[in-house]
Order: C-alpha cells, then sequence, then structure tokens
C-alpha cells in the first residue's frame, strides 16, 4: 500500500511528502520496496534534484537492496546533467 501511495504522490510531483512516507515505513518497523525507492530516485532526478535521488540510493543501499541499472543510469546521468563528472565517477568507482 506505501508503495502504490509513494507512486501516486511521485506522478503529482509532492516528491517531499514520498520521502516523508519512505522514512515513516521505517520508523513503523516496515521495509520499503525496491520499487518505492526506484520511484523516488527516478521522480527526483526528472526533477533535477539529483542530491535528494542520491540519498534516497543511499538509503536503499543500507536496507539491502541492490540496485538496477536503470537506477544507476538515473544517479550517474543526473551528476553528469549537473556538472558533476568528478562525482560521477567516484559513484561509479563505490558500485564496482
Amino acid at each position: 500500500m506505501y508503495a502504490t501511495l509513494i507512486g501516486v504522490l511521485c506522478e503529482r510531483e509532492e516528491y517531499s511528502e514520498a520521502l516523508r512516507l519512505l522514512e515513516e515505513m521505517g520508523k513503523q518497523g516496515l521495509k520499503p520496496t525496491l520499487d518505492a525507492c526506484k520511484t523516488i530516485i527516478g521522480s527526483y532526478h526528472g526533477a533535477g534534484s539529483v542530491e535528494e535521488a542520491r540519498q534516497v540510493f543511499g538509503r536503499m543501499v543500507e536496507l539491502g537492496f541492490i540496485p538496477n541499472t536503470t537506477t544507476l543510469n538515473d544517479l550517474v546521468e543526473g551528476k553528469q546533467n549537473d556538472a558533476d563528472i568528478e562525482d560521477s565517477n567516484n559513484l561509479l568507482k563505490q558500485l564496482a
């Protein structure tokens, strides 16, 4: 149910509320789904909020999720769009 709500919030461009729900899940002892994390990362990326996307990615990794290619591409592409090539390269090295 949370993943569905997060998806709807992201469609409505209410990213901070979607992130709040993700955090609320953790406080209630619920593990967010991989899809919920990917939805928020993709939405932040689409909105140009690369740092927020990276924070959600960090949380996703902490929870033990293994990111897929699409999620990694969103993060790296976002950093390149920010002209932060060095940080993009560092991200790739961390994941290798």
